[in-house]
């Protein structure tokens, strides 16, 4: 392109102009974090929730209980029920699939209800019945 070619296009370009998009007397607005506000204290990452400490404890201790106690129930299926190796595989298939459907049932009736530590104590009680009964099993001859 030649110098004259150049200048003539330049000719037909707008002007530049400085275009401003805020309104006059338009509010300032900081963009640094928690402007205005109060700095709120930094949470340690070690930091206990004390209204919940007795329920995180019961369950700590639970978790523990059924570690020790669960390997042993193959031993109780199979000496005082004579449940075979693959009927009793069964009943913990059978059992993971009513986990499916229990967990979240029981979740939809604690977001229902609002009473989280009232569902929770109740789960724990009737876990705990439950296991019991197991040790009231007569035994098959």
């Amino acid at each position: 392109m030649d110098l004259e070619n150049k200048e003539t296009l330049e000719s037909f370009l707008p002007e530049e102009k400085e275009i401003s998009i805020e309104p006059p007397n338009a509010p300032v607005v900081s963009v640094e974090p928690n402007a205005g506000k109060e700095p709120r204290p930094v949470q340690k990452w070690w930091h206990i929730d004390k209204p919940m400490i007795r329920f995180k404890l019961h369950y700590f201790l639970l978790t523990g209980a059924l570690g020790s106690v669960l390997p042993f129930i193959a031993v109780i299926a199979k000496n005082r029920l004579k449940l075979s190796a693959t009927s009793f595989a069964t009943v913990l298939v059978f059992e993971q699939f009513l986990f499916v459907f229990t967990k979240p049932a029981i979740g939809y009736i604690t977001d229902y209800l609002n009473k989280l530590k009232t569902v929770l104590c109740i789960v724990a009680v009737g876990q705990g019945l439950f296991l019991f009964i197991l040790l009231l099993l007569p035994r098959h001859t």
